[in-house]
């Protein structure tokens, strides 16, 4: 299984096919906490559930290094659970990962994986995922910017990032900005994510579909 941003894992709770030792590939969209924070969990306790090869992590720059240092954070309790009688496995705990940018990202058999740059961070991408025939695309965070037409362009799922109503900031979308555009989005099912506070207590006035903890789609 492939996972897109890795929040706080209490997000994930209730959806069995997020188990941890069943991820094994991760991609991020930028390197913000509260997209990454939950990444030593997927590391270490998909370990100690039974992952037995190196979980893969691709994303932009800055990546790399990130998840050394988590390795390093976490090397006393890889030694003493790998010295001891803790359940564990012999190279579960270990990351190969990889800074990525534009384009193709990662392929195999079955996935195609591509990023575009967006408005964020300097580093921050969106990524279209196509699997089994199906196209999934992911805003990430973002503020408005044509290159979402593409990422979005006849996805079966689009996955977009609309953090309030109608508050204007640069580098993140809210929902009036997004309608505005809603025309050039040729996806064929839009899911809205990242809600703050402000959309929270005005969903109300939605229309889109917006996504909550534990939602399950089926393509």
């Amino acid at each position: 299984i492939a996972l897109s941003d890795v929040p706080f894992s209490r997000r994930r709770a209730g959806v069995t096919a997020l188990g941890r030792d069943r991820i094994g590939v991760v991609f991020l969209t930028h390197l913000h906490s509260d997209h990454t924070i939950g990444l030593p969990d997927v590391i270490h306790t998909g370990w100690v559930m039974g992952r037995e090869t190196p979980l893969k992590v691709f994303g932009p720059k800055g990546t790399r290094d990130m998840t050394l240092q988590l390795q390093e954070a976490w090397r006393l309790d890889v030694r003493i659970r790998s010295d001891g009688l803790q359940p564990h496995t012999a190279n579960g705990w270990q990351v190969e990962s990889r800074d990525v940018w534009e384009g193709v990202v990662y392929q195999d058999s079955n996935v195609t994986v591509t990023a575009f740059p967006v408005l964020h961070t300097p580093e921050a991408t969106a990524l279209r995922v196509t699997v089994s025939g199906k196209t999934i695309a992911y805003s990430g965070d973002t503020g408005w910017t044509d290159t979402l037409v593409e990422v979005a362009a006849d996805a079966d799922l689009f996955i977009c990032q609309a953090y309030t109503i109608d508050v204007p900031q640069q580098r993140l979308l809210n929902y009036h900005t997004l309608q505005e555009h809603r025309d050039q989005l040729t996806c064929k099912r839009l899911v809205l994510t990242h809600i703050g506070a402000q959309m929270q207590n005005r969903l109300a006035e939605v229309t889109e579909e917006v996504a909550g903890d534990g939602l399950v789609i089926s393509l």
